[in-house]
């Protein structure tokens, strides 16, 4: 296992700044998942740290030794690609036991580890066909393997579920996630899905424009981004976004939604949320769809919303419903049979969950910062 550290990646072609200054600290046999929208520099970073493609300035670090000016066979990283990069004419024993040719392993020593690799992965019977013969999820195991049979120090994958169907992308992140539990080794992981992120990272790297906007475990980034980006980016539905403004109002503390009327709506929530922000100033008011419950689940520190149904979503499990309130439109994440069909409803959250972001800047205000 190894530790990687990042210090001021920056990476730029001519004129265009495609990584900005990345630092980041992976711990020895953690699993950072790099998480963005294209274009964002997730891939162009991961190939930095492979040696395939050189940074601008900044020092990428493989326990405690820095590798920017050492070529990639010598690094002691292992590579899977998205594409898989199976030589078709070879069966899936040569495949992965490919490496260690190249590395003048002898003979018995080569096989044993490709049974072994073969075993973990549970394609042992697999191992005398050609990968024309293969499914795609079957593929993907092969290219694992070949990684794996070497026992790098780090293991690099580059959005390696992307070719396959939903179900099978389904199993293999559990697979994956089973191998990093078995194995420990230290690996990063690029992926524009979300859902991989949150459920195979112990932490996620948030990228966008090539530039870090987050670093934390999938729970600090649902629960507390960092600012809006990441806020939208991360959730699905996406979390809800409500121009407000912190007022005081018979000496409490209120937030007022700016409405599509003359008139703000007064949303009256628990005054130490709101105690350490800016008064009278434009901020966001961030709400996670899940959040939103009908008024009959009441708690303390409930806040309460008057909006009408416009649009209910069936998933199966549950429903989503689309809300118009004060002229802006908001969604609610609800249990099948929770909703009535149409009509005005008021709904509920959580006062202390709310986040609340600076709306020039984007970044998050408050207790939850």
């Amino acid at each position: 296992m190894a530790a990687l550290t990042l210090r001021s990646v920056y990476k730029s072609y001519q004129s265009v700044d495609v990584l900005k200054n990345i630092d980041i600290e992976v711990k020895s046999g953690e699993f950072l998942v790099l998480l963005g929208p294209s274009g964002c520099g997730k891939s162009t970073l991961l190939h930095s740290l492979a040696g395939l493609t050189s940074i601008t300035s900044g020092d990428i670090v493989i326990d405690g030794k820095r590798v920017n000016d050492v070529p990639c066979h010598d690094r002691d990283i292992a590579m899977v690609f998205q594409s898989y990069a199976l030589y078709p004419s070879m069966s899936v024993r040569a495949n992965i036991g490919f490496p260690l040719e190249m590395r003048k392993v002898p003979a018995a020593q080569r096989a044993k580890a490709v049974d072994d690799v073969a075993s973990l992965l549970k394609i042992t019977h697999l191992l005398d066909r050609k990968p024309g013969q293969l499914s795609g999820g079957q593929r993907q195991r092969v290219a694992i393997g070949r990684a794996l049979v070497r026992n790098p120090r780090l293991f690099l994958f580059d959005e390696p579920l992307s070719n396959l169907d939903a179900l099978l992308r389904v199993e293999m992140r559990t697979e994956l996630k089973k191998l990093h539990q078995r194995i420990g080794k230290t690996t990063v992981y690029v992926t524009h899905d979300q859902v991989e992120a949150m459920t195979l990272a112990s932490r996620i790297a948030i990228l966008n424009n090539g530039a870090l906007q987050q670093l934390g475990t999938p729970n600090e980034v649902y629960e507390r981004p960092a600012n809006l980006f990441v806020a939208t980016f991360i959730g699905s539905p996406s979390m809800n976004l409500l121009p407000v403004v912190v007022s005081s109002r018979g000496g409490e503390l209120v937030v007022l939604l700016a409405s599509k009327s003359d008139k703000a709506v007064e949303i009256r929530v628990s005054e130490s949320v709101v105690a350490g922000l800016p008064r009278d100033t434009e901020l966001t008011m961030g709400i996670r769809p899940e959040w939103l419950s009908m008024e009959h689940t009441f708690v303390p520190h409930t806040a309460l919303l008057d909006a009408t149904i416009t649009l209910i979503e069936p998933t199966g499990p549950d429903e989503f419903a689309v809300f118009a309130m004060a002229g802006h439109e908001i969604t609610g994440r609800f249990a099948v049979g929770e909703l009535p069909r149409e009509g005005a409803v008021r709904l509920a959250f959580d006062s202390r969950k709310a986040l609340f972001f600076d709306t020039r800047s984007g970044s998050l205000l408050g207790r939850h910062a």
